[in-house]
């Protein structure tokens, strides 16, 4: 069940498609045996309700809006919500329709989804009402990947943001771009006449460089951090972002499976900060769910502590260890979903504390 905070709740809504993921038990398995029988583990997953997820087990409020299919399939994924605290009052559901699902393939090192006939894309954008789901809200998430789905999506997602704007809400977008589902000039379509009204705008690093050649910004290509940043730098001021945030990752040779993780937020005006010095050792047991929960953990910290906090580098670099700690706490388990705790999360910044005073205060 959800977690507990002794900050005031206030709702996050997002919009966007949960579907069922299938990942091999044994992922490993020799080239002869791939035809035979395979235990697959079954679990849920959809960045839009990872991130609500992820703020209610820390004992915040969040909205999930959806569209579902009607049946058994749609139950596993509105039963998942449901137990994680998740409200989901704004989950539509569609009769005679299909929920979306993927499938991890190893060999390939990608995923294979098969959503274009779910009830999700096919859903009636006109039995979403934004102006009421909106009212009262304190924050609205977003990804990239609902526009390209198809044209229903996209024409809710749409709505939504621009009902945001007139209302005020704070939006957030991670890109999250998904090639199979459309060319990044074709998501950059739909995102461009928002970027402006965005509060953070998070990109991965390889769409950073794309993003760069897009829109003609010069990119050395080179693969140093110091060059990523300097890109965004670039980027940012181009494409007029406000804040454009971008998580690193980095593998540790002399640990086994294990990894350095660190976050980077650049304003429009030039300014930089990062977390990169007082980077997260961890060891991911499972490699997806971590985007979800480092927004979740950056949103988290701007609820606690007010939008204006990011005005400060204080406020900026707190957001952004917040989301550098949930992403490896909830990297610890397998799925998408995070279980982590506020005490879990606030232990581990309590720790972390007490390494950087001890740092601090040597001779």
């Amino acid at each position: 069940m959800a977690g507990t905070t002794t900050t005031k709740s206030r709702v996050l809504v997002s919009f966007g498609e949960s579907m069922i993921r299938y990942a091999p038990a044994d992922p490993k398995r020799e080239e002869g045996e791939r035809h035979k029988p395979t235990l697959f583990l079954r679990s849920v997953g959809g960045d839009e309700l990872n991130v609500c997820v992820a703020l209610c087990q820390l004992g915040r409020q969040a909205r999930w809006c959806s569209v579902l299919p009607e049946g058994p399939m749609g139950q596993v994924v509105l039963s998942s919500a449901k137990d994680s605290g998740v409200d989901t009052s704004m989950v539509l559901l569609k009769p005679h329709s299909d929920v979306g699902t993927f499938t991890v393939l190893p060999e390939q090192r990608t995923v294979h989804y098969q959503r274009h006939r779910s009830a999700f894309a096919l859903h009636d954008p006109s039995r979403f009402e934004w102006k009421s789901t909106l009212i009262g809200q304190e924050w609205l998430h977003m990804t990239g990947i609902t526009p390209l789905i198809a044209d229903a999506p996209r024409a809710s997602w749409d709505n939504a943001l621009k009902e945001a704007r007139a209302k005020g809400v704070p939006c957030s977008m991670d890109l999250n771009h998904r090639a199979q589902l459309g060319t990044l000039s074709e998501l950059m379509d739909c995102v461009t006449p928002h970027l402006k009204d965005l509060e953070v705008f998070v990109v991965a690093l390889d769409s950073l460089h794309q993003l760069a050649k897009l829109n003609g910004i010069e990119d050395k290509g080179d693969a140093s951090h110091e060059s990523a940043v300097r890109l965004m730098q670039r980027v940012a001021k181009h494409m007029e972002i406000r804040r454009l945030a971008c998580c690193f990752k980095s593998r540790v040779p002399d640990l086994a499976g294990a990894q350095l993780r660190w976050s980077v937020l650049c304003n429009q005006d030039g300014s930089v900060v990062t977390t990169r010095s007082t980077h997260i050792c961890h060891r991911p047991a499972d490699q997806l769910g971590g985007g979800s929960a480092w927004m979740a953990g950056f949103i988290d910290a701007c609820l606690e502590n007010g939008l204006e906090s990011l005005a400060t580098s204080d406020g900026c670099t707190t957001a952004l260890r917040r989301g550098d700690m949930l992403a490896a706490l909830c990297q610890e388990s397998a799925g998408d979903h995070s279980t982590v705790t506020r005490q879990e999360l606030s232990t581990m910044e309590e720790k972390f504390a007490k390494i950087k005073a001890d740092f601090l205060t040597r001779p």
